[in-house]
């Protein structure tokens, strides 16, 4: 009986002593919250952020395509090869 309690406390003083090891990092997660801070945008932005320059005149043609669905249908996609020569055998 005496040896079962010795094991025991000396199970809990190893216990107490060791971190669990599922316990995540501190500086996990940062990647996720760095990459996130990339592609969010700022839902209130400084007041001297100047915006791009707009072509009116070309949303407003979009827009009316698209309401009278007229969508240009774009371009065929085309792909290009590089010639290799064999070296004459």
């Amino acid at each position: 009986m005496k040896i079962h309690a010795t094991i025991l406390l000396a199970g809990l003083a190893v216990a107490a002593c060791n971190t669990p090891a599922d316990t995540p990092p501190p500086e996990f997660g940062e990647a996720v919250y760095s990459n996130m801070a990339a592609h969010i945008i700022d839902p209130q932005p400084p007041e001297s952020m100047e915006l791009p320059p707009a072509d009116g005149v070309r949303r407003s043609l979009m827009i009316s395509r698209y309401q009278l669905d007229k969508v240009e249908t774009p371009r065929e996609p085309t792909t290009s090869t590089i010639g290799i020569d064999s070296g004459g055998l």
